[in-house]
């Protein structure tokens, strides 16, 4: 079977929402403890990953194995949707709801086993009433929930969930003939892309909802400005505009889907080295020290010892720090002629090592991490930096009194 443009266009954009689902598989197998809830986050997306796939393979060969696994899965979803907005919201929905799309995918189901059937317009109609319902059922739910017996996470994932619903009610629309006049491409993919983003978004509960509004039409706007460009350059027609839009704008979101997490894989394996330090696992501060290098905290940093500070008075440096942990290179004085002997050292490290910072890890013996800030400022580093190198200073102090207590110990016996 030789594939059309727009059934090219609609498999990338459907490849693009299966990889944005696996990637959501993948980061919520390794977010921690299984529940409930996870289980049925893997189950909505295996469905979902399964509709896809036997879409895509469908518009290649014409099989009726994968027409009977599209349609089947497709009226399974709305009932998987709700079972997760039911855990989500910790509550049971209404018995009717249930039984409606329980049976309904039953009935579809069946259904899905008559090509004949399936391929009449009012299986079509019936299908998408029916997945719409679904959605709105889940919709009211959340809006009717009651936020009392939500914790604040919790009440921010709901409303995440909602924006999801907001992008999905309309794009699942496009999978239907009915309204392929005035949007040639399905945007079901799409749709997907987005949740999985915003699902995403759960490790980062602090991101305020606007943010994200913020984001998505920032990204539909770029989408259809590159669109834009390439219709006037290439001569597209409208349709051919809306279609290359939505698939720029799939690519863009499954590259931030990407980027999120990596970015959370990243945060989580840095967090694991501070995880440690509550249960006294940490028996030096060289080994605290491997352990940062090694989950990437101390990248950008280079730690000197004391054979590289062996020309400098240790204790005077340490004295210049007092009680700080950061030393900026704005913090020494503006003409070096004011600088005190301390001050003059601590220059000469700035100018050797074209730092922007120098952080106390350890008094005794001295050990300084030099750093510098990228950019064209010398802002504060980061915090979680900040708190690391707290930390191994608290480690080098336990290191000193637990040293200077066996000896002691040695002299009294």
């Amino acid at each position: 079977m030789i594939m059309s443009e727009i059934d090219l266009i609609n498999t990338i954009i459907s490849v693009s929402a299966i990889c944005g689902l696996l990637i959501l598989l993948k980061r919520i197998r390794t977010s921690g403890v299984k529940n409930n809830l996870e289980d049925r986050f893997e189950a909505i997306i295996w469905i979902v990953s399964v509709f896809l796939t036997s879409r895509i393979v469908f518009s290649f060969t014409g099989a009726d194995l994968f027409r009977f696994m599209t349609f089947a899965t497709a009226a399974v979803i709305p009932l998987g949707v709700l079972l997760l907005t039911e855990r989500l919201l910790r509550r049971h929905a209404p018995r009717p709801a249930k039984i409606l799309l329980a049976g309904g995918a039953f009935v579809f189901v069946l259904l899905a086993l008559f090509p004949a059937i399936t391929a009449s317009f009012f299986f079509a109609m019936a299908l998408l009433a029916f997945q719409l319902s679904g959605f709105v059922i889940a919709g009211v739910l959340v809006v009717l929930r009651d936020r009392s017996s939500l914790s604040p996470t919790e009440d921010i994932t709901i409303k995440r969930v909602s924006l999801s619903l907001v992008v999905i009610l309309p794009c699942v629309m496009t999978d239907f003939q009915l309204v392929k006049v005035w949007m040639p491409v399905q945007l079901s993919g799409l749709a997907i892309l987005v949740t999985c983003w915003l699902f995403l978004s759960m490790w980062q509960p602090k991101l305020q909802r606007k943010i994200f509004i913020t984001v998505l039409t920032l990204f539909a706007v770029a989408a259809g400005l590159s669109a834009a460009v390439m219709a006037w350059r290439y001569e597209l027609n409208a349709t051919e505009w809306m279609q290359t839009a939505a698939l720029v704008l799939s690519v863009h979101m499954l590259a931030l889907i990407i980027r999120d997490a990596l970015y959370l894989a990243e945060a989580e394996r840095q967090n694991a080295v501070f995880s440690k330090i509550g249960f006294g696992v940490v028996p030096s501060l060289e080994s605290y020290l491997e352990d940062l290098s090694r989950s990437g905290v101390l990248d950008g940093t280079l730690l000197l010892g004391e054979r590289h500070l062996s020309e400098f008075d240790n204790e005077a440096i340490g004295a210049r720090f007092g009680t700080a942990l950061v030393l900026a290179s704005g913090d020494l004085p503006v003409e070096s002629a004011l600088d005190t002997l301390a001050e003059s050292q601590l220059r000469a490290l700035f100018d050797r090592y074209a730092a922007t910072h120098l952080i106390l890890v350890s008094r005794l013996p001295l050990t300084i991490a030099v750093m510098r800030q990228p950019g064209f400022t010398t802002l504060d580093i980061d915090p979680e930096l900040q708190a690391a190198f707290r930390i191994a200073q608290l480690v080098s102090q336990c290191e000193l009194l637990s040293g200077s207590s066996t000896a002691e110990k040695r002299g009294a016996s």
